[in-house]
């Protein structure tokens, strides 16, 4: 089995993006979607760093998020 796609980001997007994923799931046999809510700040900064596959977020990334992505060469 594949690995899961990793998805990590703002607290108050995930509970939506929750139901998103479990809709998703119940249609699909694709991989297993892991959702942590740790934060739009904690999400960026992992994404950057090539954790998670996918950042969920309420607000723009900053200007120093992206020099981080761009320093590690994570795609946004």
């Amino acid at each position: 089995m594949d690995a899961p796609i990793r998805i990590d980001g703002s607290s108050t997007v995930s509970p939506m993006l929750s139901a998103a994923i479990q809709t998703y799931v119940r249609k699909s046999i694709a991989r297993r979607l892991d959702l942590h809510g740790t934060g739009t700040t904690d999400g960026f900064r992992c994404f950057c760093a090539g954790q998670p596959n996918i950042a969920n977020d309420s607000r723009p990334i900053n200007s120093k998020e992206l020099k981080a992505c761009a320093n590690n060469d994570s795609l946004i």
